[in-house]
């Protein structure tokens, strides 16, 4: 075995240890707003290909809950070891009955004045009420100081310009709904499994086809363990927040 080998079989065991890909770095962002950025990730493509439970994982553990991936954007580049995703801001929430211990400022905003930290009400998926902390921070400011701490850097050759120049594939995941092309024709079905460049799709008409990723044309609708997933790794971070899983579960719209 070479040494660099060696090197990879460590950083897997690492991964394995820790619970997310120690290999993904930032190689470049695209700031839409203050609360909105696209990101492009880079990876090591000896570890495996990255999944959306990786890019979960890797945003709870190095943003520390402070920025979210939208996984239904996901793009993966294969050839330059690249995913892009949009990611955004998360403000500091807490349970409405805080409201109670806080100032008034109309209907709808609140001011702690212990920690001189002012909250407006909104409302989960199910329509619970809870207070979101009107944050001054912006997405910009918080990518910039999280990679001035990151160990790993990521390879200066890879940026959105590279990116921009090819075709990217979503980044595909068992029970996707996806549409494809396959026997010149365009067909609809369900991921059954992916394994390297292939993909077994079972189509609309019954039939369990296996392809290249490539003739994935679009995503119509993520997997719910995909967005479950996505889900699970919010809901550690905001467990061990709040110190109370049934808040965290409401925020997230969870049962």
């Amino acid at each position: 075995m070479s040494i660099s080998d060696r090197i990879l079989d460590k950083l897997g065991q690492r991964t394995a240890d820790i619970g997310y890909r120690t290999d993904i770095a930032i190689a470049d962002t695209r700031t839409h707003s203050d609360s909105s950025a696209s990101m492009l990730l880079t990876y090591n493509k000896n570890i495996g290909e990255v999944t959306s439970e990786h890019i979960a994982k890797y945003f709870v553990n190095r943003f520390e809950g402070k920025l979210v991936p939208v996984i239904a954007t996901a793009k993966v580049y294969p050839k330059l070891s690249a995913v892009s995703v949009m990611a955004e801001l998360v403000s500091k929430k807490r349970p409405f009955v805080d409201s109670e211990k806080m100032m008034a400022v109309g209907s709808a905003m609140f001011i702690d004045t212990v920690l001189d930290e002012t909250y407006e009400v909104k409302s989960t998926p199910n329509g619970t009420k809870f207070l979101a902390k009107v944050c001054a921070d912006n997405i910009h400011n918080i990518v910039a100081e999280r990679n001035k701490r990151m160990a790993i850097t990521a390879s200066h050759y890879v940026s959105f310009e590279n990116v921009d120049a090819v075709t990217g594939m979503a980044v595909l995941d068992d029970g996707d709904k996806v549409k494809f092309y396959y026997m010149s024709k365009v067909q609809t079905g369900e991921i059954v499994s992916v394994s390297g460049d292939k993909v077994t799709i079972k189509s609309d008409t019954g039939e369990t086809i296996k392809t290249e990723k490539s003739a994935v044309m679009d995503i119509i609708a993520k997997s719910q363990k995909a967005l479950s997933e996505d889900k699970t790794a919010e809901l550690e971070f905001y467990t061990k927040m709040y110190g109370d899983e049934n808040f965290a579960k409401q925020l997230l719209g969870l049962k």
